[in-house]
């Protein structure tokens, strides 16, 4: 039974072989840092700069080229987006806002087609690949996966 479930989790989760892939424009993490207040954090041209901070919400100046372009108040894992840049608070720490800052980006997004049991040598395909599972142990499995460029086992 537990093989099973690892099986199916390694299927769903891991394995291009059960997803497909679609580029997406996406928010990517760029930098994030722990900043105190009046501290600041910087990435390209831009800074961030924590004002003031009360455990649940705290206060950033954003400037770009030196220039201030905002002063915002943000709870904790708010996003928002200046000029081009995103930025969340991720939480508070005491003393320390914990800052990330973003920026779109073209990506390939894994996005599951469907979900399936196998037992041993059962072969499974879907679109260019194929998964068999060669062996089955107590603790582990090794399965086979495969398409028209590649091979390569697990």
């Amino acid at each position: 039974m537990n093989i099973k479930i690892v099986i199916c989790f390694i299927i769903i989760c891991f394995l291009p072989a059960a997803s497909a892939v679609t580029t997406d424009r996406v928010w990517a993490a760029k930098t994030s840092g722990y900043i105190k207040l009046n501290e600041s954090l910087a990435y390209e041209n831009y800074l961030v700069k924590v004002t003031a901070s009360d455990g649940s919400n705290s206060s950033l100046a954003i400037y770009k080229d030196q220039s201030l372009i905002a002063a915002d108040e943000f709870k904790v894992n708010e996003f928002k987006i200046y000029n081009g840049i995103g930025i969340t608070l991720l939480g508070i720490r005491g003393d320390y806002s914990w800052i990330a800052l973003s920026k779109l980006e073209d990506r390939d997004i894994w996005t599951p087609l469907e979900t399936t049991t196998l037992k041993w040598g059962d072969n499974y395909s879907i679109q260019n690949y194929s998964i068999s599972i060669d062996a089955l142990g107590t603790d582990t499995v090794n399965l086979t996966i495969s398409n028209k460029t590649m091979s390569c086992r697990a």
